[in-house]
């Protein structure tokens, strides 16, 4: 069946059978991906929907059960065994991933759902702990505590045995569900703005969503090609969508970088901030501080090797650190532009410096950076790097739209401005005017 007539067929059957909307998120804890969801979707729209909606929390994310002496089905990265009463799990970011699966999987276990999604939106936000977390959202950490200690492995285990029942195997995280039925349109529809996808699949929907009625009929004929009931006249649509698109649309531009990198400093400096003024209102600046570094987890602990030593892995976790601050995108800019201007971009005096003539709290960013919080948020960044197809070659890797393209990537170190006009939607602003892209050339062309 065609995609769009499986989804039009799917929200159909939803909104004839339902009572309450089930939605079952697959995710894991230190996914960039998951915490992006969570954060931004779907804990802020659960006050308006809470009564129309039953969650269903998984986090496992990709792995596979296995227990001790017998052979997975299937083959697969990782696992989970269970050898003299005792599961050992192996989890896509490390140890300490598993282990905030577990706090994750007893406080789903234990609490209602509204003061469990509280608590997971709070871990999911970093730099916070999930001690804090539980003060916070009145959870009882003892009693997390005395889970962890005997109950944990076993929930983390049904979670995965849970996840693995997923038809289709899940192929990316956070993956998610509607009453049982899995749609890759759906899923995408959710991502993207998780109120508007509940409003459509309801049947008995909420105040909130008569608002968007109008909406309703774009993204319906956004997603199948027509609208339902007629309700938007096919001679005004180009009308709607115009407007959805420039109200609703930023590029997103993501930035792979090094803090002591010399082409990361160029661009930032000569590129994207100059432009940045022009262009901000319709771009969403994503910074990963990172780059060319491994990471490990050694002894209860990340330990880092950055490209250039040791000193641009503390500039990687400071800049991290004030990034995660949420202060916004001009603010962050401002930060990193800062920073990378100076001869050592490393240095902890002159960030502060930095910090405080951009108007960022230079303490949590210090605290955050000289505790565990800091790493964390590096091995978060290295996570997503890793996770880049294809993997850097070159630092700055220049992203658009969550998709590398190596055209795009080398013409963005000549022309910033020019790629980004190329890819604006509807009106574009008046640097745009007569910008053409660059021809392509080697990268020898522009360092040296």
């Amino acid at each position: 069946m065609h995609t769009s007539a499986r989804f039009y067929t799917i929200f159909l059957w939803l909104t004839l059978t339902q009572a309450k909307l089930q939605v079952s998120l697959y995710y894991e804890t230190l996914c960039p991906d998951s915490m992006r969801f969570i954060t931004t979707q779907l804990h802020p729209s659960y006050q308006n929907f809470e009564k129309y909606l039953t969650l269903d929390l998984v986090p496992f994310g990709k792995a596979r059960v296995k227990k001790s002496g017998k052979k997975p089905q299937i083959q697969v990265k990782f696992q989970a065994s269970n050898s003299s009463g005792h599961w050992h799990f192996q989890c896509q970011h490390g140890p300490r991933e598993c282990h905030y699966n577990k706090i994750h999987s007893c406080v789903v276990a234990l609490y209602p759902q509204e003061p469990a999604l509280d608590f997971i939106n709070c871990a999911m936000t970093p730099p916070n702990s999930p001690q804090t977390c539980a003060s916070e959202t009145g959870i009882s950490w003892n009693a997390i505590a005395d889970c962890l200690e005997h109950q944990a492995d076993e929930l983390l285990a049904e979670n995965g045995a849970k996840t693995d029942a997923v038809t289709p195997p899940i192929s990316y995280v956070p993956t998610i569900i509607f009453d049982g039925i899995y749609d890759k349109a759906m899923q995408d529809f959710a991502e993207n703005n998780f109120a508007k996808c509940v409003c459509f699949l309801l049947k008995n929907r909420p105040a909130i969503c008569k608002k968007l009625t109008t909406l309703y009929n774009i993204i319906m004929y956004l997603v199948t090609g027509d609208p339902i009931g007629g309700l938007i006249p096919k001679m005004k649509l180009n009308f709607f969508l115009i407007t959805l698109i420039k109200i609703s649309h930023s590029l997103k531009v993501s930035l792979y970088y090094e803090s002591l990198c010399y082409d990361s400093s160029r661009f930032i400096t000569l590129q994207l901030t100059p432009n940045y003024s022009q262009l901000k209102n319709h771009i969403q600046l994503e910074f990963i501080p990172y780059g060319k570094a491994t990471h490990n987890y050694v002894k209860n602990r990340w330990i880092f090797d950055c490209q250039h030593g040791v000193n641009e892995c503390q500039g990687n976790k400071y800049q991290a650190c004030a990034l995660a601050q949420n202060n916004g995108q001009d603010k962050n800019l401002a930060f990193v532009d800062c920073v990378m201007r100076d001869r050592n971009p490393a240095d902890v005096t002159r960030m502060k410096k930095c910090a405080q003539r951009v108007g960022i709290d230079w303490g949590k960013i210090s605290n955050c950076a000289t505790t565990s919080q800091g790493d964390d948020l590096l091995a978060k960044h290295g996570v997503k790097t890793y996770d880049l197809e294809p993997n850097i070659s070159f630092v700055p890797t220049v992203v658009y739209d969550d998709k590398f393209d190596d055209n795009l990537q080398e013409m963005s170190l000549v022309d910033f401005a020019a790629v980004v006009c190329s890819k604006i939607r509807g009106d574009k602003p008046r640097i745009c005017d007569n910008k053409m892209l660059p021809q392509r050339r080697r990268l020898s062309d522009y360092f040296f």
